[in-house]
């Protein structure tokens, strides 16, 4: 039972809304304290309808998520007769008449009242609360202003699931993403890692009420690189700003091998000792790992120890391709490192000169006569002429004299345009020489492999990231493989020839 002063004040408004025409008597609930409610009479609802051009009236829509407050304004641009301003539901019930709550709902509050503005809350709003809110003034015409409120409601649970947990490499893994009842319908993103997926298939399935579930499914190839990413379903919604659910690959490969040099940093070379390091990677774990030499046994001074193959001593005998096998339950995998042993540094050794200064001479009257150059040239033109007399050129020394004088005499200026002449067509001649074709050394490849091994191994050292190095070291090693056939076929042939001569000494 209402209180009497409360009761009075209510009936005060009734009969003056009845007395002026702006209310009549009706059935429906909240505004009396009976089940009695005062919709606008039919008369006013009319004049409303032809309110025309003058408005005085406006407000805006609203947009809020379930459970959150929407504040609804109903605002008077210039209300000069103080006219009465009033709220109502989208079932045409009043919320607020002036700064009166005749409705029972007391999610509706009262924000600030005044001649120019009703500005009502409403606090934990629901999907029931959506529709066509109305605000209207009681001038001459009447004036009203609908306001919309829509309600957006976010997904109620976001679900990833797999067919399996265990992939093994290539395989195809299917993934699927529930987004639950949502208004409006969610959007689903796939990303791996950081990198954003084209989805496969999308459902959206009306669930009624305005509310909507969306399935969607994404495959892929298992890739060992992708062992650990995550596999992340995010939802793109007005209602949210980050809805997502992940799920880590796991995924099974085969080994990966790749033999490292550990010591020397230099050359191989004989007398020295050197120690290959196997690195593997793979999962599950690789059972075993294997050093061998290919074509012959392992040296008998070689140590293995673990992943690691220690030769010392070496000589030119230990040369060969010494390979390191890694298995696991889904393969193997080898890695090859050629071994070629230079011969031991040259010491040289510094030896100290001394010069001794020639003794002192003295000129007497008895000693050998020294040869002037007058007579190396008389002796010259007799050699010559017997040289010639032996090869039977009838030379005489007059001859030789007059070649000695023909050489003796300066070259005039066109002698020396026919030298040049000849100078340019001997370089002309050069130039048009077939170049000689280039060949693979047998050594020089296994110097190549071993500075390339020596590389990989400084890049290996620096990058933290095991699958990005292992993803390069896969091309390079890929890219050598025509290298390698042709060591591997001069080697043979080489060794061949060793044994031909063998044994046909």
């Amino acid at each position: 039972m209402a209180s009497q002063p409360g009761a009075a004040l209510r009936l005060v408004l009734l009969i003056s809304g009845i007395r002026t025409g702006l209310l009549q008597p009706g059935r429906s609930s909240g505004f009396h304290t009976s089940s009695e409610n005062y919709p606008l009479a039919s008369s006013f609802q009319d004049q409303l309808r032809n309110s025309g051009e003058s408005q005085n009236l406006v407000t805006e829509n609203v947009t809020v998520v379930e459970g959150d407050v929407a504040i609804i304004s109903c605002r008077v641009k210039n209300n000069i007769d103080d006219s009465v301003i009033q709220l109502l539901n989208p079932n045409q019930q009043t919320i607020y008449f002036r700064d009166f709550r005749p409705l029972k709902d007391s999610r509706f509050q009262l924000v600030e009242f005044s001649s120019n503005e009703l500005r009502v809350s409403l606090s934990n709003v629901s999907i029931e609360d959506e529709g066509r809110y109305f605000c209207q003034l009681y001038t001459d015409p009447p004036q009203e202003a609908i306001t919309t409120i829509t309600v957006l409601v976010p997904p109620h649970d976001l679900v990833i699931d797999v067919q399996k947990d265990l992939h093994k490499e290539g395989e195809k893994v299917e993934m699927n993403c529930t987004a639950m009842a949502s208004k409006p319908a969610a959007t689903i993103r796939w990303f791996k890692g950081d990198q954003e997926l084209q989805a496969g298939r999308t459902e959206v399935e009306p669930l009624g009420d305005k509310m909507f579930r969306v399935h969607s499914q994404i495959s892929l190839i298992a890739l060992r690189e992708d062992d650990g990413v995550p596999i992340v379903c995010q939802v793109d919604h007005p209602a949210v700003k980050e809805m997502q659910a992940r799920q880590h690959l796991e995924i099974q490969y085969k080994p990966f091998v790749l033999v490292s040099v550990s010591y020397p940093q230099g050359l191989t070379r004989e007398g020295e000792s050197l120690e290959l390091t196997c690195r593997v990677v793979g999962k599950p774990k690789p059972e075993r790992i294997l050093w061998q030499r290919l074509d012959d046994e392992l040296p008998d001074h070689a140590i293995v120890s673990g992943d690691n193959l220690l030769i010392t001593n070496l000589n030119k005998t230990d040369n060969g391709t010494y390979r390191c096998e890694a298995s696991n339950s889904l393969g193997k995998a080898s890695a090859d490192y050629i071994l070629f042993v230079y011969d031991p540094p040259t010491t040289t050794t510094t030896t100290t000169t001394t010069t001794i200064p020639p003794p002192k001479t003295t000129s007497t009257t008895n000693s050998t006569s020294l040869i002037t150059p007058d007579d190396e040239i008389a002796k010259t033109r007799q050699t010559a002429v017997a040289m010639g007399n032996q090869l039977q050129l009838n030379i005489t020394e007059n001859d030789v004299i007059k070649v000695l004088d023909s050489h003796s005499q300066e070259l005039t200026n066109e002698d020396l345009m026919e030298l040049d002449q000849e100078i340019e067509l001997r370089e002309e001649a050069q130039d048009i020489e077939t170049p000689q074709l280039k060949k693979f050394l047998t050594k020089e490849l296994a110097d190549a492999f071993r500075l390339i091994e020596a590389g990989m191994a400084k890049l290996e050292a620096q990058d933290s990231d095991t699958e990005r190095f292992a993803k390069v070291y896969r091309t390079v090693t890929e890219g050598l493989k025509c290298y390698r056939a042709i060591y591997d076929e001069k080697k043979k042939s080489s060794i061949q020839t060793s044994l031909d001569a063998y044994f046909n000494k």
